[in-house]
């Protein structure tokens, strides 16, 4: 039942003695002992060598964990692969997709690599490793020299000498292509590679080419992430490169070569006059043709910028219009001294007016990339052209995609420079007016007065344009005649003064005037002598500009400007002041509507005035006779005559806080409140404050609580109406706090953290209670006037315009105020006076400004 493994052959016994059957026994038993000895060491050996090789795949499958460099990995793949194969040559040659080639990526013989045959390329043929590919099958041969020859008997073996040979293709995960051969060789004339050992070399293989597939996705990777950093760092470039141009283009066309791996480049741009092409940039190669030009439609560049596509060349040699018809300079020369030794392609032209200076050097082109500059995507202005792969490669529509993307951006580069750097007047002239218009509508913007809005207008309009004389006219809304707001450079006597010197009213519908509103258009005359419309207002006039002042398609004025020199006005005159008039029309409006504001609050001002001086001499008398008759002066009055008394005397008060609130609201609004500032003790305010609330308060058996110290500095403030603010928060804290609760009164003398630019210290005071309370929404129409929420409606009356006036009058006193209020809970009030430090102190009577907590 068990295998022959062997013999076990003994000689002659000495003397020539006969074996015995004993004997046959004996050697038959220790024969079998024996093959049990070798059959246990051969299953020892055999499981040491199966142990190697899971190490050796664990070792190579663990690799791919990590990301290693490409050449570390070939370096694992051949230590490991020779532990479990024992070989003198190993080799990996990859293939390139593109081109059909193979190349060697790794070569070792004996016990060293050999640098010189890593990277050596050849087109697929008849070799060995080229029928791997093809197959996609392991081949294995006792003799290398004989089967290669007998494929191809011109071939030439890069190593002669080698006998037992075995590849195995490398497949990519996919399973749909071949990434290269993995080849393991000896020159050893007595060794076989056996079945064993070609399915173990098929697993390394199968395990290097995922290693390898993976690592190459990885790199690729790598490189389009640092081909999307370059471009955006050329966009984010752009906008602060604005001014230098060629610094910006040398920057694309370097990045280009240095993402691309190509071993030159070259920028030209089209010259706007010959249409010639001329050398901007150059990476790689020779210098000295910046400046240089290629004649229009000559050679790839000139046939890419006529039909605005990339162009592909990878065999240049081949391709007639590389060569075009270069006389002095052309693509061809771009390539300066880097190169490895080739065909010359500039001899080969057969062409003695173009120099040789690629022979010279030496280089070999052998692919061309070229691909427009497209100015806003349609016509060309230029070419970005790149030569030679550094390894070897060619050119593929991944890297004119890349590369458009290049000269995209050069080419928004170029247009931004060329608008950036124009010198033209036009521009310079629109500029130089743009930061006019900014001047004057600062100036404009400062004042609602329109006597300065119209100086401001009409100086900037007689300062540009030089005119002798100038005047802005209003119309009568109501369509009546132009009123002369200013009138600059006319003498006494002009038909735009009367005898006293005024200005007078303008026909609205007489001379050039009245066509220019009719019309709504400006108007230029440079010979006042043959306008039938033009009316003499300036003696000696020879030229006159007209520009009306629209607002929603209506006229409101115009602006006239006079010289009684010629040529003085023109066009650009007439550009500006068309403008100007289109940023002073809105102030002038703004000023109109405020002179009109104005009017009607100080229209309204009086009108309350005079209600209350009116209304409050008869309050005075009722409230006088009321409290007489209840007091029993002119008798004795029952209970029921003592109630309607008091009701009376009751709504007599509340008319007169009603008109006392009204008049000082309508004060604040038209900046007619006055303050006599003056220091004041700030506590003794308090005092007589509280004073006269005691009995409100004692009657709701309310507790005040009193913290305020006597050493206060004293604060600057009008003493009146610093009492009217502490009187209204003290009276609402009572009124909307239920009987029983509390109500303090709290002061400090306090760094003025609140709003520090009107002064640096102040009186911090707040009146808290432990009332009602009001929501968030209540807190922002606080200080509405009119406004009071539902809940203090029910509790007490008012006017609602207490609050509003309080905050005005320490706003005017240079203070802050704000609230801070909790539903149920109660209400706290806070506000400041300035302390009466006399540089601390603001202008009597000025409003200063408001913090934001004031807007609470």
């Amino acid at each position: 039942q068990r295998a022959l493994n062997g013999f076990l052959v003994i000689g002659p016994r000495q003397g020539g003695a006969p074996y015995l059957y004993e004997d046959l026994h004996f050697i038959k038993t220790l024969s079998d002992q024996i093959a049990l000895a070798v059959e246990r060491t051969q299953a020892i050996d055999d499981l040491e060598r199966r142990v190697r090789e899971q190490d050796v795949l664990s070792h190579v499958s663990r690799a791919l964990n990590f990301a290693i460099d490409f050449d570390s990995l070939l370096e694992l793949i051949f230590t490991q692969t020779i532990r479990v194969i024992d070989v003198t040559n190993f080799y990996i040659a990859l293939r390139n997709p593109n081109t059909d080639e193979l190349q060697y990526v790794f070569y070792n013989e004996g016990d060293e690599r050999v640098d010189a045959m890593e990277g050596r390329r050849w087109r697929m043929g008849l070799d060995l490793m080229s029928d791997i590919v093809r197959t996609r099958q392991t081949l294995r041969t006792d003799d290398f020299l004989r089967e290669t020859l007998q494929r191809d008997p011109n071939a030439r073996p890069d190593n002669a000498n080698l006998k037992a040979w075995m590849g195995v293709p490398l497949l990519a995960d996919t399973g749909e292509g071949v990434l290269g051969v993995m080849v393991a060789a000896t020159t050893d004339p007595h060794f076989n590679f056996n079945d064993e050992q070609q399915d173990l070399f098929w697993d390394i293989a199968n395990l290097a080419s995922s290693a390898i597939d993976k690592l190459q996705l990885f790199e690729k990777t790598q490189q389009r992430a640092r081909q999307l950093a370059a471009i955006n760092e050329i966009s984010s470039q752009l906008a602060s490169e604005m001014g230098n141009v060629d610094r910006l283009l040398n920057l694309i066309t370097e990045n280009a070569v240095q993402i691309l791996g190509t071993e030159a480049g070259s920028l030209l741009l089209v010259d706007e006059e010959t249409n010639a092409l001329e050398f901007h940039v150059v990476v790689g190669g020779r210098e000295d043709l910046v400046g240089q030009t290629i004649p229009a439609g000559t050679g790839l560049v000139g046939v890419t910028v006529e039909r605005g596509t990339p162009i592909i060349v990878n065999d240049p040699q081949r391709d007639s219009r590389w060569y075009g018809d270069v006389r002095s300079t052309g693509e061809r020369d771009m390539i300066g001294g880097n190169g490895q030794g080739g065909r010359g392609e500039t001899a080969a032209s057969g062409n003695p007016d173009t120099p040789d200076a690629v022979n010279d050097v030496g280089f070999d082109t052998q692919a061309i990339l070229t691909v427009p500059l497209l100015a806003q995507g349609k016509r060309a202005i230029g070419v970005l052209q790149m030569v030679n792969k550094r390894d070897g490669g060619v050119f593929i529509q991944e890297d004119a995609d890349l590369l458009e993307t290049f000269a995209g951006q050069a080419a928004i580069a170029i247009e931004n420079a060329r608008l950036f750097n124009m010198t033209d007047k036009q521009l310079a002239l629109r500029v130089q007016e743009l930061d006019t218009m900014q001047r004057i509508d600062q100036e404009l913007n400062r004042t609602l007065n329109l006597s300065n809005v119209v100086d401001i207008t009409m100086d900037w309009a007689m300062r540009k344009s030089g005119a002798a004389a100038g005047a802005l006219f209003i119309l009568d809304p109501d369509g009546g005649d132009l009123s002369v707001i200013a009138a600059y450079g006319y003498p006494p006597g002009s038909p735009l003064y009367n005898e006293t010197g005024d200005p007078l009213s303008y026909p609205a519908g007489h001379g050039v005037v009245g066509r220019v509103i009719r019309s709504q258009q400006a108007s230029l005359i440079t010979d006042v002598s043959i306008d039938s419309d033009y009316e003499e207002t300036l003696a000696g006039t020879v030229e006159q500009l007209i520009v009306p002042l629209t607002s929603a398609s209506r006229v409101l004025g115009v602006i006239m400007l006079e010289s009684t020199a010629p040529d003085q006005l023109d066009l650009l005159d007439l550009d500006f002041v068309a403008r100007l008039a289109e940023h002073a029309t809105p102030a002038i409006v703004n000023a109109q509507l405020f002179q009109q504001l104005q009017r009607a609050n100080e229209d309204k001002s009086r009108f309350v005035g005079a209600i209350a001086h009116e209304l409050r001499n008869p309050m005075t008398s009722m409230k006088g006779f009321a409290d007489l008759m209840l007091k029993g002066v002119v008798g004795p009055v029952n209970e029921q005559q003592s109630g309607f008394l008091n009701t009376i005397f009751n709504n007599v008060t509340r008319m007169e806080t009603l008109i006392n609130d009204l008049n000082d609201l309508t004060k604040q609004e038209t900046g007619n409140m006055r303050l006599e500032l003056e220091p004041i003790d700030f506590r003794n305010a308090v005092i007589e404050t509280l004073r006269a609330q005691q009995q409100q308060i004692e009657e709701k058996e309310q507790e005040l609580v009193l913290r305020v110290p006597e050493n206060l500095p004293p604060v600057l403030a009008d003493a009146h109406r610093l009492i009217q603010i502490l009187t209204n928060f003290v009276s609402n804290a009572y009124k909307y706090t239920p009987p029983g609760g509390t109500i303090r009164v709290f002061a400090e003398a306090a760094r003025n953290t609140w709003n520090p630019t009107v002064a640096q210290q102040v009186v911090h005071c707040f009146v808290q209670d432990t009332g009602i309370g009001m929501t968030q929404e209540d807190l922002d129409e606080l200080f509405t006037p009119y406004f009071r929420t539902a809940e203090a409606k029910d509790m007490a009356s008012g006017t609602g315009l207490g609050l509003v006036i309080t905050r005005g009058l320490i706003i005017q006193h240079g203070g802050t105020v704000w609230v801070e209020s909790v539903p149920n809970e109660g209400t706290t009030f806070h506000f400041t006076i300035p302390v009466a430090v006399e540089e601390e102190s603001p202008a009597p009577g000025s409003p200063p400004t408001s913090s934001a907590r004031e807007s609470v």
